[in-house]
């Protein structure tokens, strides 16, 4: 029972962090395309995006923790964690998954707390028409898409991981 709810709840955990995900795809995309929202545009987003961004480091601890918590759970114990790391199918299956995790921390990192004040501030020195046309939101975009392609991968991973047999 132990497991299940584990699982149940980090999967709720994931699921909610990649719904937020696209909750920000789709409110970039609305305030894009109408020009009723183009003055509230980069306010909404820096708003929306700072406190987003909040969240997204508790749900990182909350996965990290409740991913530990499967771990234990599951009925591997400490002496078999290496051979499942190494040789067993879920566990190579799992080794990648937190490798695309740690990924994934480590852009949104560098997303939220580097490229995103850089964005801020392009857009109030010198106006959202140089940002549109700069490297930084090529940059951006690039980096959340391929951040959102990962954090998809990794959702996919974890469902298999809990509906596959153990070795």
């Amino acid at each position: 029972m132990g497991y299940f709810l584990s699982i149940y709840f980090h999967i709720f955990v994931a699921s909610l962090w990649l719904g937020s995900n696209f909750f920000i795809i789709i409110l970039i995309q609305v305030l894009s395309s109408n020009p009723n929202f183009f003055s509230l545009k980069y306010d909404l987003l820096e708003k929306v995006t700072l406190r987003m961004r909040g969240y997204t480091y508790i749900v990182f601890l909350l996965l990290f923790l409740t991913g530990f918590g499967n771990l234990l759970t599951s009925g591997i114990g400490l002496d078999e964690l290496r051979y499942f790391f190494l040789h067993g199918r879920h566990g190579m299956i799992l080794s990648l998954k937190l490798f695309l995790f740690s990924t994934i921390f480590f852009l949104s990192f560098y997303h939220d707390f580097i490229l995103g004040p850089r964005v801020f501030d392009l857009i109030r020195t010198e106006g959202p028409e140089i940002y549109n046309e700069s490297d930084v939101r090529k940059r951006t975009i690039l980096l959340g898409r391929i951040n959102m392609a990962l954090t998809i991968i990794v959702f996919t991973l974890g469902i298999y991981l809990s509906t596959m047999n153990k070795f």
